[in-house]
């Protein structure tokens, strides 16, 4: 626009979006000397204006490669009308929860008429997925080089809105009798009953609308009761432990400021399952028109997910219980267990603890060897990373000498067999999974995700290696953090970052780490660990960050199994 100028108000007036009028206009623009000195500007603009983007009448144009329900199929969920409201339409969202919805649509499984989806974000809208009639692609890349990869149509969705422009909506279908599951993706920071909660709760105690999922959960689930509509079923997919019943716990203590005898009410007949999910999934942003993935036969998306063929979903089989079916229950990828909650803990120590020890190794490594003053602008990918011979050779160790072991007696699982194939899946080279992702959330991490693995001191010097290079990294990059804006974000809540900053320019690193280590909601900060830790800091000071991981490989003294 800027270069066109007015030239370019004159050509979209006389283009009316009429298909024909390409060919019609082009000649007569030809014989000026806007178009002449525009040319390319200007038929670039014209391809994006007839750019033909992803949607119920489109998709069935696309190559027989792409898989995607049968368009019939997709109109009459959308006649249905939804059956599960979700709040959290993000990326994990999109390739996991729908996804599944979207192989019981596309295989025609028993109750896929049921797995029509609204998909409900609190603050920010979702347009350019609504334009596309809630379509959007998912990519699915296997591990090996040879494997081929799999695009499928995603079309489970059925429509997107913001609850803070549409809260009527939400409160509206949330009565509906139809919908029997409000399943989430909050984040785990969003499953406690703190003081902004209850400021919330007040303000709908006062006739305001709700302005949390707690707050739309409680009003819906007392409309329904006093209907005679039964409960729907709340299905957590976050990334925590025994999440079906946090979630429960959440909404009792927000229903109990406005309600107590709903508060109990809601304790006896609200069914929450615990879950344990599994799938990587890289962060691709959604793009405007211009920008839009190109899908094929001319057709583009502004949605694309990138994420690994491999999906579990294990959930209690409480799933069960209710008033209404479980509709997951039967499709490849769902186990339904007796506890979800030890698969749950099993998937945090391993994936989830790998993830984030490959992190803090990363961060110690980008910040001691001072990367940030040549100008890189990033931490890198998980790949690039755990595809160092040294740092897989250190993986390998911890997960197998200090990990592992003390899981292997949770039954109905092969935990060494997951183990490899968790290492296999985030050296995946096809997914450039960023690292600086993992970072955040420190003070909820270091203790869920490493320190409960740690059972012997003694015996853990690369879960201890972990912890200190965790610690040290974020100590310096406080340090230099006006340097760092546009590397990366060391993210946790406002009270902790605070302190953590104020910390890391007062004290040394072994009085660091002492701080928040000794602050973190945890029992196994003990004496002899915070020993263990501030001699580590005097070891990655002296030696460096690749020589003292070597000599904690070597302290290990694994034999790894093939």
């Amino acid at each position: 626009k800027r270069r066109v100028h007015g030239g370019l108000g004159f050509v979209l007036a006389d283009v009316k979006q009429d298909d024909g009028c390409l060919r019609k206009f082009a000649p007569s623009v030809g014989r000026s000397n806007m178009f002449n000195q525009h040319e390319e500007t200007i038929l670039e603009l014209f391809a994006i204006i007839y750019r033909q983007m992803l949607s119920l009448s489109t998709v069935a144009t696309l190559p027989t490669e792409y898989e995607s329900p049968p368009v019939n199929l997709a109109l009459e969920l959308r006649q249905h009308g939804p059956s599960i409201l979700h709040f959290g339409n993000g990326t994990f969202f999109k390739a996991f929860l729908a996804s599944f919805a979207n192989d019981a649509i596309t295989r025609q499984h028993s109750g896929w008429r049921d797995m029509s989806i609204l998909a409900v974000n609190m603050h920010s809208d979702s347009s350019a997925q609504s334009q596309q009639d809630g379509l959007y692609a998912v990519k699915e890349v296997g591990v090996c080089s040879t494997a081929q990869d799999r695009v499928s149509i995603v079309a489970s969705v059925i429509e997107c809105v913001c609850a803070k422009q549409d809260f009527q909506y939400v409160a509206k279908v949330l009565l509906s009798k139809q919908v029997h599951t409000v399943s989430l993706t909050i984040t785990a920071p969003a499953y406690v009953c703190n003081q902004e909660l209850k400021d919330c709760a007040s303000r709908v105690q006062r006739g305001c609308p709700p302005t949390t999922v707690w707050g739309f959960l409680f009003v819906a689930l007392k409309e329904r009761r006093m209907l005679g509509i039964p409960a729907f079923r709340i299905l957590s997919c976050d990334n925590l432990p025994r999440n079906g019943s946090c979630a429960k716990d959440v909404l009792y203590a927000y229903s109990s400021l406005l309600d107590k005898e709903m508060g109990d009410w809601i304790r006896g007949n609200v069914f929450a399952p615990n879950t344990a999910v599994d799938r990587i999934v890289v962060q691709h942003p959604t793009v405007p028109k211009c920008d839009a993935y190109e899908l094929g036969n001319g057709i583009h998306t502004s949605v694309e997910v990138l994420t690994e063929k491999y999906k579990l979903f294990v959930v209690d089989e409480s799933c069960r219980e209710g008033f209404y079916p479980f509709p997951f229950d039967g499709l490849p990828g769902v186990l339904v267990v007796e506890d979800a909650s030890i698969f749950s803990e099993v998937k945090l120590r391993v994936m989830n603890g790998i993830h984030y020890a490959l992190a803090c190794w990363r961060l110690y490594e980008f910040m001691s060897t001072r990367a940030y003053e040549q100008h890189q602008a990033c931490l890198g990918s998980v790949p690039d990373f755990v595809n160092r011979p040294l740092i897989a050779a250190g993986l390998r160790n911890m997960l197998f000498q200090e990990v592992v072991p003390h899981l292997l007696g949770v039954r109905g699982l092969d935990v060494s067999l997951y183990a490899r194939t968790v290492l296999e899946r985030i050296g995946n080279p096809k997914m450039d999974d960023p690292i600086a992702r993992l970072l955040h959330h420190p003070s909820r991490k270091i203790g869920e995700r490493l320190l409960k693995s740690i059972h012997v001191v003694d015996q853990s010097p690369l879960l201890i290696f972990t912890v200190t290079a965790c610690v040290m990294g974020i100590r310096e990059y406080l340090r230099k953090e006006d340097r760092m804006k546009d590397c990366l974000v060391v993210n946790d809540s406002e009270e902790c970052v605070a302190r953590y900053r104020t910390l890391a320019q007062t004290l040394s690193p072994e009085q660091f780490s002492r701080a928040v280590l000794g602050a973190l909601d945890t029992k196994c900060v003990t004496a002899e660990l915070m020993n263990r830790v501030c001699n580590q800091c005097h070891e990655l000071a002296r030696c460096g960050f690749e020589s003292s991981l070597r000599n904690c490989i070597a302290e290990s003294d694994l034999q790894i199994p093939h």
